[in-house]
């Protein structure tokens, strides 16, 4: 007896395997480096504030439509110019079994906040050699660098609920899941407005034992 089996491959979506170790690293800092993760992400919404102001005029604000609004963008193209101006760079290489590796680290000796530790297998047998991998705050801003000059850049977003970073496969999603979603429309005065108009339809209903 023979058989067919389907060999079913993942969908990939441009510029989100590249954009991991972005999110992966906005997620922590957050937590573990506030003034880093700030810096590296008022970056990144001022870039995308940027491009928007190109791509639909008049309309770029709706990029920081999750932040309070004392906290809205002042003329965010000098700002990111001025913020990229700041950073000097030297490349750091390592050979992995994957191939090589680049990172950045600082030239000027400054600290450069908060920074993951990912070890790879080098060369030869797996497990042999672990090669430490860090991605810290210039990593993290070359990486927003590639993100626009791959045209990715505005699908590295804030979840309007949670506020955890997230790739957005599709132009429209602003949740990074079903759940926040749900949660954020269920927290909304129009979904809770339904809500109770529909709690006094059934009410109704009992009152006038129509319904059991």
């Amino acid at each position: 007896m023979s058989f067919h089996v389907d060999m079913v491959t993942k969908r990939t979506y441009h510029g989100e395997e590249s954009a991991k170790r972005l999110l992966l690293w906005l997620n922590q800092s957050k937590r573990r480096d506030k003034a880093s993760h700030d810096r590296v992400s008022r970056l990144l919404l001022d870039l995308q504030a940027w491009e928007r102001a190109y791509d639909e005029p008049g309309n770029w604000a709706s990029t920081y439509s999750f932040l309070p609004p004392d906290e809205k963008p002042v003329q965010f193209d000098r700002r990111a110019e001025k913020q990229l101006r700041e950073y000097l760079f030297s490349p750091q290489l390592r050979f992995t079994r994957a191939g090589w590796d680049l990172s950045w680290k600082l030239r000027h000796g400054k600290t450069s906040g908060f920074a993951m530790t990912q070890y790879l297998d080098g060369p030869g047998e797996p497990g042999q050699c672990r090669i430490p991998i860090k991605f810290g705050e210039p990593s993290a801003v070359m990486a927003i660098v590639r993100a626009a000059e791959q045209g990715f850049l505005d699908r590295i977003r804030g979840c309007r609920r949670c506020r955890e970073w997230f790739y957005a496969r599709f132009q429209h999603m602003v949740y990074c899941s079903e759940n926040c979603q749900q949660m954020y429309v269920r927290s909304s005065s129009a979904w809770k407005k339904r809500k109770r108009e529909k709690m006094r339809e059934l009410r109704a209903l009992h009152k006038r034992r129509l319904f059991k």
